[in-house]
């Protein structure tokens, strides 16, 4: 039998692995140097999603927003040391990764995590060599919710985009998949509210359900 999708975009952060202690631990190690209210992880989950920058805007008080570059940087500096320590795959990931690797599809990475760490998380969580292209938030000009890191892969991979497929936690996932015109998958385990991403094409409890979910996309 054919299949209909050849190629299998997918969010790393909330998807793949899951990293929310070690953000929300740097985070707030960063937020205590300048005297800011912390944060639990569930609080962070709102933050995340839109890339460092936004998630230190958005965790910053208002009068503080203008401060946002310096901040990032130290919170840079922070994560890059907390980045392995209680970050770990989601149940199922591998044997999922490797039942697709089987089966012959192709797959990307796009994150709206620098590729630098994007990259370095596959490494250290053993999936790097799943993945033909990883991509970050700069490493185009654009990130999800643009639809162009999409069609960047979609070209390099010489893909038509009605075989492909977008797999992802959250709303900027599905954004981006709905405005290149492939079909969006949601996982409903991830960092955003099931409701709110009622408007994928499918969603999943489970990254296993994802292996038949691929068989019957027509």
């Amino acid at each position: 039998m054919v299949k209909m999708i050849e190629l299998i975009i997918f969010d790393l952060d909330g998807t793949l692995v899951d990293s929310i202690q070690d953000i929300t631990d740097s985070l707030n190690k960063t937020l205590i140097t300048y005297n800011i209210p912390t944060y639990t992880p569930d609080e962070t989950k709102s933050l995340v999603g839109s890339g460092a920058k936004m998630l230190i805007y958005r965790a910053l008080p208002e009068h503080m927003r203008d401060k946002v570059d310096v901040v990032l940087k130290d919170f840079i500096e922070n994560y890059k040391k907390n980045l392995f320590k209680k970050t770990r795959l989601f149940n199922g990931v591998y044997e999922t990764l490797r039942a697709l690797d089987e089966k012959g599809y192709k797959k990307a990475i796009i994150s709206n995590k620098r590729e630098e760490l994007t990259k370095k998380t596959l490494e250290v969580m053993g999936i790097d060599r799943f993945f033909e292209i990883v991509m970050g938030e700069d490493t185009l000009p654009y990130k999800k919710p643009s639809p162009e890191p999409i069609y960047e892969v979609l070209r390099r991979l010489s893909v038509d985009k009605k075989h492909a497929v977008i797999v992802g936690d959250g709303i900027q996932d599905i954004e981006a998949g709905k405005a290149a015109g492939i079909k969006t998958i949601a996982v409903a385990y991830g960092y955003t509210d099931r409701e709110k991403l009622s408007g994928a094409d499918y969603m999943i409890d489970d990254i296993r359900e994802l292996i038949t979910l691929l068989e019957h996309i027509k």
